[in-house]
């Protein structure tokens, strides 16, 4: 469900402002069950989103769509609640170099990232 009025033109006028439009598909869809294949993107980015889901076996589901980085790809999850779950995500989803930042005050609620790339 959107959240903030968000609409996928706007998303194209921020990746045309950034000269990237050309790099930026545009998919909608339900974060636990993404329509891509395995190993297809080189980042996935999450920004005040994951903690949307209601329930934890929904939240594992949406990390194991992990799945579609490619070895080396990045990842970015930003979040105001669960972090340090996402952090400690199950070794079977292949994170290395995972970084958890400490609280972040930008946003009106505290929030937290994760960092992390898929092993190779």
């Amino acid at each position: 469900m959107d959240q903030s009025g968000n609409a996928p033109e706007r998303t194209l006028q921020n990746a045309r402002a950034e000269g990237v439009e050309s790099c930026v598909e545009i998919i909608t869809s339900d974060m636990r069950t993404l329509p891509l294949p395995d190993a297809s993107v080189d980042a996935v980015v999450s920004n005040l989103a994951i903690h949307n889901v209601p329930d934890a076996a929904g939240r594992a589901e949406a990390l194991a769509e992990l799945r579609v980085l490619k070895p080396g790809g990045a990842l970015f999850i930003n979040d105001i609640m669960f972090a340090r779950v996402y952090a400690e995500a199950p070794p079977g989803l292949g994170l290395e170099r995972v970084q958890l930042s400490a609280p972040s005050f930008w946003f009106i609620i505290p929030s937290r990232s994760v960092t992390a790339v898929k092993q190779s």
